[in-house]
């Protein structure tokens, strides 16, 4: 994300937590130095079993170091999560980081990027693998904002009618036009 836009938000009133990768060496790095010389100002643990699966999160939250408060404008926060996930194929251990312009409680954290996460599955990864917009050839004028829009509303219209199954309903749909009419209703 632009230091332009921490700017913006920040200006606004507004508050943020930003998920940190590794393309962003400097900020990365920082993060990294303060997670190995500096002791967590809090900390939250959650446990779930789901679909086969066992997963922990270690939520801790740090102090931003001079370099990042100089740097990326409102920081106050640095959040590093590591996910442990055990399945029947094994083990996977993930490390996130985030900055945060909200000095917050770790449990806080932990539950509004869960929050995040679940708009991200319900809503993105369905636009993404089952309405294949990433793979949509058409790039130019208004078109994929229409597309897009196009791709919101279904969504909608098959959850306002009980349907999750978005591959399913779009099945249903295609080609009858006394259905889709019913279902606008």
């Amino acid at each position: 994300m632009p230091k332009k836009t921490f700017e913006s938000i920040t200006k606004s009133r507004n508050n943020y937590v930003v998920k940190v990768k590794q393309n962003q060496r400097g900020l990365y790095n920082a993060i990294h130095q303060i997670r190995q010389g500096t002791k967590a100002l809090d900390n939250f643990i959650t446990k779930e079993k789901n679909r086969g699966r066992k997963e922990k999160r270690t939520i801790k939250t740090y102090k931003v170091s001079e370099y990042i408060r100089k740097n990326w404008r409102g920081a106050k926060t640095v959040v590093h999560i590591v996910r442990e996930r055990k399945t029947k194929k094994g083990k996977a251990i993930t490390h996130s980081y985030y900055i945060s312009s909200l000095s917050e409680r770790a449990k806080e954290f932990a539950k509004g990027i869960r929050n995040h996460w679940g708009i991200e599955n319900r809503l993105h990864y369905v636009k993404d693998v089952t309405l294949k917009e990433d793979e949509s050839k058409i790039k130019s004028g208004n078109a994929p904002e229409i597309l897009s829009l196009v791709r919101n509303l279904t969504i909608n219209i098959a959850r306002m009618n009980g349907e999750n199954r978005i591959r399913k309903f779009t099945r249903q749909c295609a080609g009858n036009i006394m259905l889709i009419a019913s279902l606008l209703e």
